[in-house]
This record gives structure tokens, sequence and C-alpha cells, in this order.
């Protein structure tokens, strides 16, 4: 590992010092690998060490030999050619906490929020509209409409109109407590 110029100082101080730097910085990456590592530990089954954690269709950690590629999805989190009403407020499709990928067919309307994961925790959902009736969903941004922790922050802070063939991430954000659709990554 190459010495970083950018700790030098930390580093080249008395001994107290650096031992109290070291000790924080070793600290910290503790703390970001934490999450990760209660979730290896969960895990019952053996595992090989060129193998990737997925999950399955029920959302449970697992460990596959198998790369998918950048980005796969179980089958059963697909959710294909759904319809919408003209307005729809709290929308949950049917097995909507187990989905990760919905595409609509639906004639124009508006959603102005999603049912909230149950535990509240960060999840990501694909919205895709197929464009087989040839009209635009919009999401409706912070709509009142909506119960508080069911409502879509867009970006722009305003309406987000989801055209044909074109698709959005939706993640959860568990501090603001709403789902925030995320339109470029």
């Amino acid at each position: 590992m190459a010495f970083s110029f950018q700790y030098k100082p930390q580093l080249l101080g008395n001994w107290d010092s650096a031992k109290g730097f070291l000790i924080q910085q070793y600290t910290s990456l503790l703390d970001q690998l934490l999450p990760v590592s209660k979730l290896v530990d969960t895990l019952t089954i053996p595992y090989a060490s060129n193998s990737q954690l997925v999950t399955n269709g029920t959302g449970t950690p697992i460990f596959s030999p198998f790369c998918f590629g950048p980005l796969a999805f179980d089958p059963s989190c697909f959710a294909g050619g759904l319809q919408v009403q003209a307005v729809q407020n709290d929308y949950a499709p049917p097995n909507w906490q187990k989905l990760s990928v919905v595409t609509f067919s639906s004639p124009a309307s508006n959603i102005t929020g999603f049912l909230a994961p149950s535990p509240l925790v960060p999840v990501f959902k694909l919205l895709i509209n197929t464009g087989e009736t040839n009209a635009s969903i919009t999401l409706v941004h912070l709509s009142a409409q909506s119960v508080a922790v069911n409502r879509l922050r867009c970006p722009g802070l305003t309406n987000y109109v989801l055209t044909k063939g074109s698709s959005v991430w939706l993640v959860y954000d568990t501090r603001a407590r709403l789902w925030q659709v995320i339109d470029k990554v």
C-alpha cells in the first residue's frame, strides 16, 4: 500500500496522536463494513470466495456462483402489464413488497404514491412504461393524496412524466420516509 501524504501530519506526530488517528480510521472502516458483515453472518449456507451476494424471490440474501451480469432479478420479482386507474393513490400492485421490476401498459394516469416497504428499509424498484397504450404515466411529486410515507419525491421537485418506452428507478429513502424517483444513474 502506497503512503498517502494526505495523512502525513497525523502519522508522523507523536505516537499517541498517530495511534488515536489509526484507531479512528479503523473504527470508521468497521462501521462501514458492519451492515454487510451482519448480513453475511446471518447466512447459514456455505459460499465460495468467487460467489456474489444476491437475493432470491422472497428477498432472502443468498450467495450465487453465477454472474448474472450487471443486474439481475429473480423472475418472481417481476410484474408486467399493470393497468393503473386515472389517479392512483398509495398504489400497491399485487405482491408489491416482493417486486423489483414493474411494467405498466396503462392509459394516461397519475400515481401519487406507492406503498412503503414493510419494514421501512431501503428498497429499489424499476418502473417501466412499455407504452402499449402510447400514454404517459405521471409520478406526482409529494402529493397529499397519498399517505406521507408512500409519497414520491421527484427530480427537480416537480411531477415526473414516464413516457412511452421509458423507465425510472424508485428507492425508498428511510431517513426522509418516502420514495425517491431517480431518473439518471
